[in-house]
């Protein structure tokens, strides 16, 4: 049975459940604990000039070492997130900090690059989480900014724009062959992905551990607790092409002009994402570890 989460602030409550009780649950000897990694200035908990120092070390080289500094981080309790590191801005900065916490560093493969295991990250269930970056194969990005895109306030023309089987501007269509994003009325450019081009694009995510966290906002200063992990193991590819076409899996573009009346784009990549809820129908197996 699973600690149940407590609704206190990091600041009130800054302590953790007992060290060991993570590792039991995923019957690994306590031998695999790692010491905490984090300074902290002499200031009060969690000011506005706290700063935290993130470790640096060597990632996992397998699953079960993944598991036990996951193990040791939910042990930790409230980490706070360093303000001023643009690394973790960003709608990405949770798991970026939380893999920087595990080894992983933009110099590094990624996680499942190293271990076979993607790892992802959120503070809600209804979150929209990427599945992979690929920009389409068939067709112009330009083209589609071009034709239905629409000035920012820089005079930039930008297609920011989420499409769910079919939207405003677009559906999704199969030829059998290829995922086409159409004009959902009348003619115009054209974009899209061979099956076997997207089955390859999230081929990373075959293997994935969710690591679920409550954030709180204290002064300013983000802080995070790990409140569970959930693993999802082996991703059924053939699901993939019915979901994107009933609209469980989405596609995300978000391109503009680098600067307004410029022909080269800044280009954030096309994304296929997905809500957890989802991932029941897409994955064989599921199993949850729960920390609190």
């Amino acid at each position: 049975m699973g600690i149940r989460p407590s609704s206190e602030s990091p600041a009130s409550h800054p302590t953790t459940p007992p060290l060991d009780y993570s590792m039991k649950q995923l019957g690994l000897p306590l031998e695999w604990m790692l010491e905490p990694q984090i300074e902290q200035l002499e200031l009060p908990l969690f000011g506005p000039e706290t700063r935290i120092i993130v470790p640096s070390h060597d990632p996992p080289t397998s699953k079960k070492e993944m598991d036990a500094m996951l193990c040791d981080l939910a042990a930790e309790g409230w980490m706070m997130i360093p303000g001023d590191d643009r690394r973790f801005n960003g709608d990405g900065g949770v798991g970026r900090y939380i893999e920087c916490r595990l080894g992983v560093t933009a110099g590094n493969r990624s996680m499942a690059d190293l271990i076979g295991w993607e790892l992802k990250s959120s503070a809600s269930d209804a979150t929209l989480i990427t599945l992979c970056h690929k920009n389409p194969d068939v067709g112009s990005m330009r083209a589609m900014v071009d034709a239905y895109g629409w000035p920012d306030k820089k005079g930039r023309q930008v297609l920011h724009h989420t499409i769910t089987g079919e939207s405003a501007l677009f559906r999704i269509q199969d030829d059998g062959n290829n995922i086409m994003i159409v004009p959902k009325s009348g003619d115009g450019p054209t974009v899209g992905w061979s099956h076997s081009t997207l089955m390859v694009a999230v081929r990373k995510m075959c293997y994935m551990s969710f690591v679920k966290v409550t954030r709180v906002m204290t002064d300013g200063l983000r802080s995070i607790r790990i409140e569970n992990v959930t693993d999802y193991s082996d991703l059924k590819l053939a699901e993939l092409i019915p979901l994107i076409l009933s609209g469980k899996v989405c596609i995300d573009f978000d391109v503009r002009d680098k600067v307004a009346g410029s022909r080269v784009l800044r280009d954030r990549g096309t994304k296929l994402r997905s809500n957890r809820a989802h991932f029941r129908t897409m994955y064989e197996s599921i199993s949850t570890v729960t920390f609190r």
